[in-house]
């Protein structure tokens, strides 16, 4: 199995995205295809370095034009290659040793038991910061990381259901998910002459999702997970925050990332929406409580004018 990893890298992150060009190295890798896509002074000079290698492909963008633009080069490229598999990373994406042993173990496996076309299949490396997909697979709810129905942007009134008193099978060592990050997807290129590459309007955040979840209309993503990967940086939606009365808004300065989250989102849960009565109760309600929450926050009124523009706008994709 002639495997491909894809790799999008962006402004100063070489101290990570070294170690795992490292790492693929001394693994089974075939070839490798780095994205650049708007890096630093100092990271252009590793990439540089990196470019002499005979099996490394880097290709520069130049500027930063999102994680959906750059995941769509990086697919675009790899496709065309004498590769036959793709294995999607975030630079800051570290595989342990043997995570690409279990890929190709568990794929040819999952294709025998189940019948799966390789159009039809993918898999996904647990990334050991994302617990709620491990636990997806323990307890056997594939939508868990879609949340509560009718919910928004995570929040829901009245809880659909507690997953917390289904009981998982902690002796599970794979299982379907309904989405997936970019970093740990594995597939066969047959798979995107069927569900086509990312949206590159999406720029980034749920771009992944949105991307994944086309899968499913005729197969299946499982996550396994002893093909494990350490994140060495966690994303901002993701870090602990020191007080409830903090949102993830807070974590982040960039007003760009709090409209394409917003955006993005909204649009993608609007698909899933059961009652549009529960589902604009949770938003209005949401929205006040974002108002309120962002309040202790200095920038909190170009940040809250974020939220509604993206909110707005998601109305605007197709």
């Amino acid at each position: 199995m002639n495997v491909c990893a894809v790799l999008v890298t962006y402004g100063e992150r070489y101290q990570y995205f070294e170690k795992v060009i490292d790492r693929l190295l001394e693994i089974d890798v075939f070839r490798i295809i780095i994205i650049e896509n708007g890096v630093g002074s100092e990271s252009l000079k590793k990439l540089n370095k990196l470019a002499n290698i005979s099996n490394i492909n880097v290709h520069f963008l130049g500027n930063n034009k999102g994680s959906a633009y750059g995941f769509y080069e990086g697919i675009r490229l790899a496709i065309s290659t004498d590769s036959d598999y793709l294995w999607l990373l975030d630079d800051d994406n570290l595989p342990e040793y043997d995570a690409l042993d279990y890929l190709k173990k568990y794929y040819k496996f999952i294709c025998n038991k189940f019948k799966f076309r390789n159009r039809d299949l993918c898999l996904l490396s647990y990334r050991n910061d994302r617990e709620l997909y491990k636990l997806s697979v323990q307890k056997g709810i594939p939508d868990l990381m879609l949340g509560y129905n009718n919910s928004f942007l995570g929040f829901h009134l009245f809880k659909r259901k507690n997953s917390n008193n289904v009981i998982g099978r902690k002796d599970i060592k794979f299982g379907k998910v309904l989405v997936a990050p970019y970093g740990g997807m594995f597939f066969h290129k047959e798979l995107i002459n069927k569900i086509g590459f990312p949206r590159k309007d999406f720029f980034l955040y749920a771009d992944d999702h949105e991307f994944s979840y086309r899968i499913n209309f005729g197969g299946s993503i499982f996550l396994i997970l002893d093909s494990k990967i350490d994140d060495l940086e966690k994303s901002f939606h993701l870090r602990n925050m020191s007080t409830k009365f903090r949102t993830r808004f807070h974590k982040t300065d960039s007003f760009d990332a709090i409209y394409y989250s917003v955006r993005n989102n909204v649009y993608f849960e609007s698909k899933f929406v059961k009652s549009k009565l529960i589902y604009s109760i949770n938003k209005y309600l949401y929205l006040i409580m974002i108002f309120i929450l962002l309040s202790n926050d200095q920038k909190w009124l170009r940040k809250y004018k974020n939220v509604l523009k993206g909110v707005i706008d998601s109305k605007k994709l197709v």
